[in-house]
């Protein structure tokens, strides 16, 4: 699959890493498909693991990039299943945040021991898995800067 849709390097390159993170995506949708989750459940339950077991939608809506309606959908469904819920901030007026049930945790927990994430991984060597990290993370930092200053990714080191 070495073809060239573009002509242009910078569409073409993009275009290159769209393909490959649709294919990481449904391989690891695939391994899920065992769990009855999705991948964007479990990424905000791996969210909410690391950060205590809570999270805001806000907070959620920052670490994805997502629009806030789009996280409050995701949670409403989430909260049906019995993966998280709703506790109001007593000292915020409408201002709620999630924690993990623990149906959420098992769920969690069982989708963090999948296998295709390191496989598909293992392609690279931990020098290239750092390199590529850095530059994912330079493209990632100037799409923000390119869409607006509403974003901010916080980084794990803040908490």
């Amino acid at each position: 699959m070495k073809e060239s849709f573009f002509t242009d390097k910078d569409y073409d390159l993009w275009f290159v890493l769209g393909q490959a993170r649709q294919a990481v995506r449904k391989a690891r949708q695939r391994e899920l498909n065992r769990h009855s989750t999705t991948l964007r459940k479990t990424a905000v339950l791996a969210v909410m693991q690391t950060n205590g077991g809570k999270a805001t939608p806000v907070e959620i809506s920052q670490w994805f990039i997502l629009e806030l309606n789009s996280v409050y959908e995701l949670l409403i469904r989430m909260e049906r299943e019995g993966l998280v819920m709703k506790v109001k901030n007593l000292g915020k007026r409408k201002m709620a945040r999630v924690v993990l049930t623990e149906k959420g945790r098992e769920v969690y927990y069982q989708s963090a021991k999948g296998k295709v994430i390191p496989k598909i991984m293992s392609c690279l060597s931990e020098e290239e898995q750092q390199q590529l990290r850095l530059y994912l993370e330079r493209l990632r930092d100037k799409a923000l800067e390119e869409m607006t200053s509403e974003y901010e990714i916080p980084s794990p080191s803040s908490k």
